[in-house]
C-alpha cells in the first residue's frame, strides 16, 4: 500500500491522558512500532488494563495509610474509650438482665379487665369477712394510689359478693372512667350493681354518685344516670337539682340553669342554700336585677351580722358572700335601683368596695337623701369609716355645711392624719360655700406637705381674694419643701404648674409682695 501510494498516515492522536506506566509494562518493540506505524485502538486496550491492574494495589495502600495518619487522634480517643468501658464494666457485650416479676399479693380477685355484666347467682363469690375486708382495703389503697387497674380488679370480685361491699360506688365509677371505659359500659355496671343489691336503690347513694360526676363536669354520664334513676322509680330531690345547677353554672349554661329553676318551681322542690347562691349568681351574670334580688332576699337571712359585725353564717356554699353583695350593688347602681336594694342589705355584711360603689352612685345622682340612707346603713355595722368613705360623703353633701362640719370633726377626732383626697374634697366644698374658716382650720390641723394639696390651698385663697394667705402658704410651706429637697432635685416647674404660678403671681402683686413676684 505504501509503494502504491494508497496508504495515508492518519493524524497523530493525543495519548497524553495515558500515563507512562501503561507504556512501561509493554515490550519495547511494541512501543517503537507504535510510534512508527499506525496501530488501531483495539490493540492498545489490553496493555492499558494490565497497567491499571498493576498500579491499583499500591494506590489503595497509599490512600489507607494517608487516612490512618489523618485520623490518628480520633482513633486514639476511640481506643481509649473502649479501654475505659472494659475497665469500668468488665464486659464488652453485657448480657441482658431479665427483670423478675414481683410476686403480687394473692387476692381472690378476678382477672384484669374481667368486668362483664353481672349475672344471677351463678357468678356469686363466697368470701370470708376477713377476705372481703382485705379486698375493700386494697380497693381504697389502689384508688388512692391511682392504680385503677387493681381497683377494678378488686371491684369485679366485690360486686359478686353476697353482701353489699363497703366501698364508694362513686370511686368505682371514677376508676372505670380513668380506665377508659365508655359511658354505656359504666351504665351497665351500675344497673347490674343495683340489680344485685336492691337495698342500694336509694336516692342518697345515687346522689353521691351524681355529685361526684357533677364535680368532674361529666354531663353525658350524668344524664344517663338521671335516666336510670327515673327508671328505678327514684325522683330527683333537692340535692340532685343542687348538683345539676352547680354543674350547669360551672359550664356557663345559664339557659339550662333557668330551665332547672323553672322545673324545681313546677315540682315544688325546695331550694337549698347552695342552689340559691347559684341562682343569684346566674341572674347577676344575666343582668336581671329583679330576679337576682328575689333570690338574694332569701339568702339575706343566712348572712345576718352578729354583734361584732361578722357574718352569722358559719357554713356557706360561697367562700365570699360579700363578693355576691358587691356584684348585686354594682348591678343595682347600673339599673338605678339602689333605693330598692338598700332595705335588703340590712344585717348583711357589706364590703368597703360595695360602700364606695353606692356612695359614688349617690355623688353622680346628687341625691342627698339616698346618701343619708347609705351612711345610716354603713354606720349600723359599727365599723370605723375609712378615709375613702369620708371623702365620698363630703362630695355627696355639697349643699349641707353642717353635715360636712360634722364629718370634718369626726376626721379630726380620729387623728392628725388626713388623706390628700379628703383634703381636696373638703377644699372643693369650701370653694363652693365660701367657707374660708373651714379651710383655715383644715390647713392648721393637717399641716400638709404634699404638693397637690398645697397647690389647692394656693388656688383656693387666691380665688377667695385672700392673697396674703396664699403667699404665706408658698413662703412657709412650699419653699421649705424645696429647700429640703434641693433646688436641683426639685425645680420650681416640678413643684407648681403654670396655673398655680399665675395664681401665686397675682396674689403676690395684689398683696404688694414684689420680691415674691420677682422670684
Amino acid at each position: 500500500l505504501r509503494a502504491a501510494g494508497g496508504f495515508r498516515r492518519p493524524a497523530v492522536r493525543d495519548f497524553s491522558h495515558v500515563s507512562r506506566a501503561h507504556y512501561a509494562v509493554q515490550p519495547r518493540g511494541w512501543r517503537t512500532a507504535h510510534e512508527r506505524t499506525f496501530t488501531p485502538d483495539i490493540y492498545r486496550i489490553p496493555g492499558i488494563m494490565a497497567g491499571m491492574a498493576a498500579t491499583a494495589p499500591s494506590t489503595f495502600a497509599d490512600d489507607a495509610w494517608a487516612f490512618l495518619v489523618a485520623t490518628r487522634a480520633e482513633l486514639a480517643l476511640f481506643c481509649a474509650a473502649v479501654a475505659a468501658y472494659v475497665l469500668l464494666f468488665g464486659n464488652m457485650a453485657p448480657k441482658s438482665k431479665r427483670s423478675r416479676p414481683q410476686k403480687a399479693k394473692q387476692l381472690p380477685a378476678a382477672a384484669d379487665g374481667d368486668l362483664g355484666d353481672l349475672g344471677d347467682g351463678s357468678s356469686q363469690v363466697d368470701l370470708k369477712p376477713a377476705q372481703r375486708e382485705e379486698l375493700e382495703r386494697a380497693f381504697n389503697e389502689a384508688f388512692a394510689a391511682g392504680d385503677h387497674r387493681q381497683a377494678l380488679s378488686c371491684w369485679s370480685t366485690l360486686r359478686r359478693c353476697e353482701q353489699v361491699p363497703a366501698i364508694s360506688l362513686a370511686r368505682a365509677v371514677e376508676s372505670m372512667q380513668r380506665f377508659k371505659k365508655d359511658p354505656n359500659f359504666v351504665l351497665r355496671e351500675l344497673k347490674a350493681y343495683f340489680k344485685r343489691f336492691p337495698s342500694q336503690c336509694d336516692a342518697a347513694v345515687v346522689n353521691d354518685l351524681v355529685e361526684s360526676l357533677g364535680k368532674r363536669l361529666d354531663s353525658e354520664l350524668l344524664g344517663k344516670v338521671i335516666d336510670m334513676m327515673l327508671s328505678m322509680n327514684l325522683q330527683p330531690d333537692h340535692r340532685t337539682y343542687e348538683v345539676l345547677l352547680a354543674m350547669q353554672f360551672s359550664m356557663r349554661n345559664f339557659s339550662q340553669v333557668r330551665a332547672l329553676l323553672g322545673e324545681m318551681g313546677e315540682k315544688g322542690i325546695r331550694m337549698t342554700t347552695r342552689a340559691r347562691v347559684v341562682a343569684t349568681k346566674t341572674m347577676l351574670k344575666a343582668g336581671s336585677f329583679e330576679e337576682a334580688a328575689h333570690h338574694f332576699r332569701e339568702l339575706s337571712s343566712l348572712w345576718e351580722c352578729g354583734a361584732d359585725g361578722t357574718s352569722a353564717a358559719t357554713t356557706t356554699p360561697s367562700a365570699a358572700p360579700q363578693h355576691i353583695v358587691a356584684q348585686l350593688v354594682e348591678l343595682a347602681c347600673r339599673d338605678h335601683s339602689l333605693s330598692q336594694l338598700l332595705p335588703m342589705l340590712e344585717g348583711v355584711p357589706v364590703s368597703e368596695e360595695a360602700v364606695a360603689t353606692m356612695l359614688s352612685e349617690c355623688v353622680r345622682r346628687k341625691d342627698t337623701a339616698l346618701t343619708a340612707k347609705v351612711e345610716q346603713l354603713v354606720r349600723a355595722r359599727g365599723h370605723t369609716l375609712s378615709d375613702a368613705t369620708y371623702t365620698l360623703l363630703v362630695k355627696s353633701a355639697s349643699g349641707e355645711p353642717e353635715r360636712v362640719r360634722r364629718l370634718f370633726n369626726e376626721v379630726k377626732a380620729s387623728g392628725p392624719a388626713v388623706s390628700p383626697d379628703f383634703a381636696l374634697a373638703l377644699l372643693s366644698f369650701c370653694g363652693q360655700t365660701q367657707s374660708g374658716a373651714l379651710a383655715d382650720e383644715l390647713l392648721e390641723h393637717m399641716q400638709p406637705t404634699q404638693m397637690p394639696v398645697l397647690s389647692a390651698f394656693i388656688r383656693f385663697y387666691t380665688e377667695q381674694e385672700e392673697f396674703d394667705k396664699a403667699c404665706d402658704v408658698y413662703e412657709r410651706r412650699v419653699l421649705p419643701s424645696r429647700a429640703a429637697g434641693g433646688a436641683a432635685s426639685a425645680p420650681k416647674s416640678a413643684l407648681l404648674d403654670h396655673r398655680v404660678e399665675r395664681c401665686l403671681m397675682t396674689a403676690a402683686l395684689r398683696a404688694g409682695r414684689r420680691e415674691l413676684a420677682q422670684t
